[in-house]
C-alpha cells in the first residue's frame, strides 16, 4: 500500500482482506450446521428405539457441543471482521443463529433442572403409595426404582409441589371409571393393566406408560380410583425410568391429568 508514493511495507492491503472470507465463519456454520443432524437423528432413534436413553443423552450433549463450538467460531469472526475487515457475516450470523437454536432447549432444560426439585417419582398418596405390579420387572431391569423413597423424596416434592395433592371427583364410581379411561386413551398412554378390587369399597389400579412428545422418554404411571360414600379419590404416582432429575415432567403430567379429570367432571355435572 502507498501513501504519496511511498510504499509503506507493514500497511495491510485493504483490498486483500476485503476480498478474504472469514474461515472462522466458515468453520462456525459448519460445526452448527452438523449439530443439527446429530440431534434430529439422535431424537429419531430413541423414540424408535434404536439407542437406549444413555445413548441418546450422549448424543445430544454432542450435538449441543458442536453448536456452542460453532457460536464460539461464529462470534470470533464477527469480532474479527468487525476490527480488521473481510467477508462472511451473513455466514457468521447464520451460524450463530442456528447454534442458538439448537442450543436452545438444552438451556431450557437447565433453567429447569435449576428451578425444580430433584425428583424423578412423585405421587399424590405418600401413605399408601401406589406400587408398580406389572411394571415393576421392567424398571428393575432397566436399573430404575420400584420404590418411592418416602422419607427423601416426600419432603422435596411437598416443597416443590405442593398442588400435586390426590383429587375428589363428585361422581359415581363407574362415571369416574369411565372419564378416567376416556382421558388415558386421549393422552396416548400404553395401557399395561387394570386391576380390579371388587368388594365395598371398590378400587380399580392401572398400570401404564406415558412417551413425551418429543425426545420419546419413557415415564411409569399408575392411576388410582378408590371408592367414597358419595364421591372417587383419584390417586396417581408417575415414575421416569431414565435420569435422577425429570425436570419437573411427572407432577406436571399428574396436574394437567387431574386438570382434564375435573373439567370432565364438571361436563357430566352440567349435563
Amino acid at each position: 500500500m502507498s501513501r504519496d508514493g511511498i510504499l509503506w511495507a507493514g500497511a495491510p492491503d485493504v483490498a486483500a482482506l476485503d476480498a478474504r472470507f472469514s474461515r472462522s465463519a466458515r468453520a462456525g456454520w459448519i460445526s452448527a450446521a452438523f449439530s443439527v443432524p446429530v440431534g434430529v437423528l439422535a431424537t429419531l432413534f430413541h423414540r424408535t428405539g434404536v439407542i437406549d436413553s444413555a445413548a441418546f443423552t450422549i448424543s445430544v450433549a454432542s450435538a449441543f457441543l458442536f453448536a456452542f463450538i460453532g457460536l464460539l467460531f461464529a462470534g470470533f469472526a464477527l469480532l474479527r471482521i468487525w476490527r480488521v475487515g473481510g467477508r462472511g457475516v451473513a455466514r457468521a450470523v447464520s451460524a450463530a443463529v442456528l447454534a442458538a437454536l439448537v442450543m436452545s432447549p438444552g438451556a431450557y432444560a437447565v433453567y429447569l433442572g435449576t428451578s425444580r426439585p430433584l425428583l424423578n417419582d412423585v405421587t399424590t398418596d405418600p401413605v399408601l403409595v401406589p406400587q408398580f405390579v406389572v411394571l415393576e420387572a421392567t424398571r428393575q431391569s432397566i436399573g430404575a426404582s420400584t420404590g418411592y423413597d418416602v422419607e427423601g423424596t416426600w419432603p422435596k416434592q411437598t416443597e416443590g409441589y405442593p398442588q400435586i395433592v390426590p383429587l375428589r371427583l363428585e361422581l359415581d364410581f363407574e362415571t369416574a371409571r369411565t372419564i378416567i379411561d376416556e382421558a388415558i386413551e386421549a393422552e396416548g398412554w400404553q395401557v399395561l393393566q387394570k386391576r380390579l378390587r371388587p368388594d365395598e369399597p371398590r378400587q380399580i389400579t392401572i398400570e401404564a406408560t406415558a412417551t413425551t412428545f418429543i425426545a420419546g422418554f419413557k415415564d411409569d404411571v399408575l392411576v388410582r380410583l378408590s371408592e367414597g360414600a358419595d364421591f372417587v379419590r383419584v390417586d396417581m404416582r408417575s415414575a421416569s425410568r431414565f435420569g435422577e432429575h425429570d425436570l419437573g415432567a411427572n407432577a406436571r403430567r399428574i396436574q394437567l391429568f387431574f386438570e382434564k379429570l375435573q373439567a370432565s367432571a364438571r361436563a357430566r355435572t352440567r349435563v
